[in-house]
């Protein structure tokens, strides 16, 4: 990527996600099972998409390829119009780390860092010249300027995943990965997570896909896909 190349720009370089005919097979023979069974799906910049369904359906999965963290079987997946296929180990880690947020149903923060800390983490592994956001401002942003200097055991959950969408945010990916953002809440901290969300999607302008087998929760979101039996459901 060009040194002089603007935040702006990056979103007239088309869609973010493009999925075509993908299938990821388990085993072989008589023992195969095909958790995703040619799954087309294209997710342009600033969207934000949920994937619904239960468990088994294949989300988890699909959630997993988009994010780098596994492969498929057949098909093909171009992210930010890259062939994923085509990039070796080194190429597809430093993808992950540049363009792609996570954010977990289970936090996942590093106990024995503060919040600040836990923001700040994923700028010591990035090379982009994307400028990042400010991780103090960003927390501030989230409702936790109070709250930075705390490491996750003195946070509620509520708190802690606000620090995960900050660290999912610190980088400017292109894209956003949410499991289950609001599993392990109680239904107000849920919503509160949600109108974040919504917040954060409307001023940062990043693509976003949420899985969840909540339709609640999936109908904060543009657009609403749902998933059965590894396949797009009618």
């Amino acid at each position: 990527m060009p040194a002089e190349e603007s935040v702006e720009n990056l979103e007239d370089r088309g869609p973010v996600v493009a999925l075509t005919n993908v299938v990821r097979a388990y085993g072989a023979g008589r023992t195969r099972v095909e958790a995703l069974r040619g799954v087309d799906l294209e997710i342009g910049s600033g969207e934000f998409v949920a994937v619904r369904g239960a468990s088994g359906s294949g989300k988890s999965t699909l959630l997993q390829i988009l994010g780098l963290l596994d492969r498929p079987t057949a098909g093909e997946y171009h992210l930010d119009g890259r062939l994923v296929s085509e990039l070796n180990d080194r190429e597809r880690t430093r993808l992950r780390n540049e363009d792609i947020g996570f954010v977990f149903q289970s936090f996942h923060l590093l106990s024995d860092r503060t919040a600040l800390q836990n923001v700040q983490l994923p700028l010591d592994y990035r090379r982009s010249s994307v400028q990042p956001r400010d991780p103090v401002e960003l927390l501030a942003q989230v409702g936790l300027a109070e709250r930075m200097d705390h490491r996750p055991g003195e946070l509620s959950g509520g708190e802690k995943q606000r620090v995960a969408i900050a660290r999912a945010l610190v980088k400017r990916p292109r894209l956003i990965l949410l499991d289950e953002p609001t599993g392990n809440l109680d239904s107000e901290t849920g919503e509160s997570i949600l109108d974040l969300l919504s917040e954060m999607h409307r001023t940062d302008h990043v693509a976003m896909i949420l899985v969840t087998h909540d339709a609640a929760v999936a109908d904060r979101s543009q657009r609403v896909l749902n998933m059965r039996d590894g396949a797009w459901a009618e």
